[in-house]
C-alpha cells in the first residue's frame, strides 16, 4: 500500500521578531489528497464531541437493561436526546450551555387545575432565552 505523507506547517507569530513553525505529520494508506485526510481528521473531533455528550450530559453509557426490545428502546431516546442537544447547540450562541439552557427554561411552569391552565411567571433569564431562540410558549399548554 502506498504511504500518503503530508505536512502541515502551521506559523504561529508570537512577538514581531520570533516566529514559531510547528508541525503536524500524518500516516495514512488512504490514496486521497492531503488536504481530504486532514479534514477527515479534524472529522474525527465531532464524533469525540458527540460521545462525550452521550456519556456526561446525557449519561448514557450505562444502561442495565436485559430486554432487547426495552435496549432498542433506550438508544432510540438516547439517539433523539442527541439529535436535541446539538439542535439547541447549533441555535445558542455559546453564551450559555446546552444544560444551562435546560435549566433555565425548567423554571418556566404551567400548572394545570380543573378550571384550566395558568403558566406562572416567566424569570427574567428565561424569557430572553424564550425570545432570542423562538419558543413559542403555547405549545406548553394543552388544548
Amino acid at each position: 500500500m502506498d504511504k500518503c505523507r503530508f505536512f502541515i506547517f502551521l506559523n504561529f507569530l508570537l512577538a514581531p521578531r520570533f516566529i514559531i513553525t510547528s508541525k503536524l505529520y500524518q500516516l495514512s494508506d488512504l490514496k486521497e489528497q492531503p488536504e481530504r485526510i486532514y479534514r477527515l481528521y479534524k472529522q474525527r473531533e465531532y464524533v469525540e464531541y458527540a460521545f462525550n455528550v452521550y456519556k456526561n450530559d446525557l449519561e448514557a453509557d450505562r444502561s442495565y437493561l436485559r430486554d432487547d426490545h426495552m435496549l432498542f428502546s433506550y438508544m432510540f431516546l438516547n439517539l433523539l436526546s442527541l439529535y436535541l442537544h446539538f439542535q439547541i447547540l447549533n441555535m445558542i450562541d455559546g453564551k450559555y450551555s446546552v444544560r444551562d439552557v435546560l435549566l433555565i427554561l425548567s423554571r418556566i411552569k404551567v400548572y394545570r387545575m380543573e378550571s384550566g391552565e395558568i403558566m406562572s411567571e416567566i424569570p427574567k433569564k428565561a424569557n430572553d432565552l424564550v425570545s432570542t431562540l423562538n419558543i413559542n410558549l403555547d405549545l406548553l399548554r394543552k388544548k
